[in-house]
């Protein structure tokens, strides 16, 4: 469904105390199968097979076309479960997550909404002079990053600040944050999903870039720039030092398919190449902006095949911080 679960397994020889942990790089529905397979005497053997799912094509190639599967992690470690755990830690964070400027790495972060309540859950709402205040006690605590995190807009998918809550933008507290010597992050959902996106302009304009549930389908190279070309926008325009990306579409299933050379193919594959691609790219031009991948701290509902509503955990994109 997009976003739900870390496909990973530990495995344990309990003959000899060994541990096998396997992570799958894949953020979209996956398989994993483990066969235990008996030979002669005591030569018994596990197979394992990992892997992105679909019921449809995962990938149709073009003549001369190339791809690169997910990555696979595992680590064979003699030791106890917490060794094994540790050194699959020390991994990821050595050889597989972005290198990060160490002065601005760990810091102490102040979040608005998050850290003190939704505009429905709050007297007066989230608009500027909330923020206003906000930046002062976040000073006064000690924070190094003021964020300003979900519902500074009105318009899901248009990202320009509420015009009846921010008549000025918000540049006023983009410059307050500065002067007090805090750094600028913002949060925005710019995959799809959640929110009235079908009032935004892209929506109305441009039904086809949208998959199921009013998931952005980045495996067309359109979609792609434009998502691109938003972030960019954002990061020039509010000077951003930190960008926090949240993802919280219902749960798309198998999402969306294109015929490709008489195939059907899922189109999560192409989704997820694109998706990297743009955040290498800003990477590339933004080399000290954070990126942050939001908590998705709430808990979603779906609707299962058998019709019942059931809760879920939160969900994320799969984008890990840098």
């Amino acid at each position: 469904g997009q976003g739900f679960d870390r496909p990973f397994f530990i495995l344990r020889n309990q003959a000899t105390g060994e541990f096998w942990i396997w992570h799958l790089a894949w953020s979209a529905n996956w398989e994993i199968v483990l066969e235990l397979e008996h030979g002669i005497g005591d030569l018994d053997s596990l197979v394992c097979k990992t892997g992105p799912w679909s019921s449809l094509s995962l990938r149709v190639l073009a003549p001369g076309e190339t791809t690169q599967t997910p990555a696979i992690h595992l680590g064979y470690i003699r030791g106890s479960l917490d060794e094994a755990v540790q050194q699959m830690h020390r991994h990821i964070r050595s050889s597989v997550l972005p290198k990060r400027d160490e002065k601005r790495a760990l810091l102490v972060q102040y979040s608005v909404p998050g850290d003190q309540g939704y505009p429905k859950e709050s007297e007066r709402g989230l608009d500027e002079a909330t923020l206003l205040e906000n930046v002062e006690l976040a000073a006064s605590l000690g924070a190094e990053v003021f964020i300003v995190d979900a519902g500074w807009w009105d318009i899901s998918g248009e990202w320009e600040p509420s015009k009846t809550r921010f008549p000025r933008g918000l540049e006023p507290v983009v410059e307050h944050v500065k002067s007090k010597g805090l750094l600028f992050g913002l949060y925005a959902e710019i995959e799809g999903g959640r929110g009235n996106w079908e009032q935004s302009r892209i929506y109305k304009s441009h039904r086809e870039w949208f998959g199921p549930k009013k998931v952005l389908n980045l495996a067309e190279p359109e979609v792609e720039q434009y998502v691109y070309d938003e972030l960019e926008r954002l990061v020039d325009r509010y000077s951003l030092d930190l960008f926090r990306l949240d993802y919280n579409s219902p749960f798309t299933y198998e999402g969306g398919s294109t015929l490709r050379m008489g195939y059907m193919e899922n189109n999560y594959w192409r989704y997820y190449e694109a998706f990297h691609r743009i955040f290498e790219k800003i990477h590339r031009k933004y080399p000290n902006l954070i990126l942050q991948q939001a908590a998705a701290g709430r808990e979603t509902t779906w609707e299962p095949l058998d019709g019942s509503t059931r809760a879920t955990s939160p969900m994320d994109c799969g984008f890990p911080t840098s």
